[in-house]
């Protein structure tokens, strides 16, 4: 389980920096122009996963500095409206789904033509789009679901295919 957990991370961080290395200003050697990127995340549990990709991005493009800012979900949206007030809006934020995106929705950009979405579930797409058009993109790492211990079911007579017996 462990170890499908970090490959479900590694995915997760491969898809934010592939996103981010779509842009062409990030591919064109001659400009070495220095590019500052805030990545606004409310999942404090995965602060440390998302500094260690910032950094391997970095070494992949040294004119790059990205910078994780970090909030609790329930600090989030007060703390994202604040720093879009201030002016001081990020580059990436996590949204909580389309009442934020439709909230924010002149401040996003349209992904449609993004290789990148070639890529995904149209119907996990359908999650980042509003009025057709593709303005974030679906992400996600935790794993929600029942586990049990097959040895204990077993012994207590609970046949878990029959979900009935959950109720």
């Amino acid at each position: 389980m462990r170890q499908k957990k970090k490959f479900l991370f590694s995915i997760f961080i491969s898809l934010i920096f592939l996103f981010l290395s779509g842009f062409s200003f990030f591919n064109r050697s001659e400009d070495k122009q220095k590019v500052e990127i805030e990545f606004f995340n409310q999942k404090s549990e995965i602060a440390e996963g998302l500094r260690h990709a910032g950094k391997s991005f970095e070494k992949e493009h040294p004119n790059v500095k990205v910078t994780i800012t970090t909030v609790t979900s329930r600090d989030g949206g007060a703390a994202l409206l604040s720093k879009f007030t201030s002016g001081n809006a990020p580059t990436m934020m996590m949204l909580g789904g389309l009442p934020d995106i439709d909230f924010y929705k002149d401040y996003l950009l349209e992904m449609s033509d993004l290789k990148l979405t070639d890529e995904m579930l149209p119907q996990l797409l359908g999650a980042g789009t509003l009025d057709d058009e593709i303005l974030a993109l679906p992400m996600g790492i935790e794993g929600f679901g029942f586990m049990y211990n097959k040895e204990i079911f077993a012994k207590a007579g609970i046949d878990p295919k029959k979900n009935t017996e959950f109720c």
